[in-house]
């Protein structure tokens, strides 16, 4: 009986493999996740308004018709910022359907929905995993009787209307940066600016550091370029 090898194309491991998920997810808008398989967005921020929505779009290029799973792996995050992507059991983050075939040429729209309450203790994010699984033929030709079994992930970031991300970046004198959020939501550094006082600030610091994520609750470390002060800075939405 041929084996099936499972590919992961996404599998989280640290905050900098998330990070450049993202950066890759953000500019491409869309990404191809086979020969002519695109799924787009990859990215979505949802309010969790009871009953709220979103659609993510399969589009099958092929000639072939390819099965697709879908399912959905909930991103736990650790104080440091890393996380494990874990079966979402009991989570009332809905996507349907969850199995379909799409023709060559096909579109698929897959819809995810919110069914829980309308306020969160904290933000919560997601991978809506999309997994090809093989077919009975792949398997008898496959080489060596190894057939493969490949997932794909779309980001979902789920949030209520009172929660409010509260960052704080502390440098130190031999120059490493400690990016803390102290509150209950999410959020990019692209989106935030630093004020250490009236004389000194940080207006783009997502220029300075990259691009980052930063999950609610976490405190993330960066290299400081010479230039930057230290000291605590406070941050602000910008």
């Amino acid at each position: 009986m041929p084996a099936i090898h499972r590919l992961n194309l996404a599998q989280p491991i640290n905050p900098k493999i998330l990070t450049w998920l993202l950066l890759v997810f953000l500019c491409v808008g869309s990404i191809g996740v086979s020969k002519g398989l695109t799924i787009s967005p990859t990215v979505l921020e949802m309010s969790a308004t009871s009953g709220r929505s979103a659609q993510i779009r399969l589009e099958n290029h092929n000639t072939f018709s390819i099965p697709i799973e879908a399912s959905l792996r909930q991103l736990v995050f650790s104080h440091d910022g890393s996380y494990d992507a874990v079966e979402a059991e009991d989570s009332e983050l809905m996507v349907f359907p969850p199995a379909t075939v799409l023709p060559a040429g096909g579109i698929q729209i897959f819809r995810i929905q919110w069914l829980g309450s309308d306020t969160l203790p904290s933000s919560q994010s997601f991978f809506v995993r999309f997994t090809q699984p093989p077919i009975q033929g792949d398997m008898s030709d496959a080489p060596s009787g190894v057939a493969i079994e490949i997932h794909y992930n779309a980001l979902v970031h789920l949030s209520s209307r009172t929660q409010s991300a509260r960052l704080s970046l502390e440098v130190s004198d031999n120059g490493v940066a400690r990016l803390s959020n102290s509150g209950n939501r999410y959020t990019f550094l692209s989106r935030m600016r630093f004020i250490k006082d009236t004389n000194v600030g940080i207006d783009k610091p997502d220029q300075i550091f990259g691009e980052h994520f930063i999950p609610p609750f976490s405190t993330i470390e960066l290299t400081t370029p010479n230039e930057i002060q230290s000291g605590l800075y406070d941050g602000e939405a910008r």
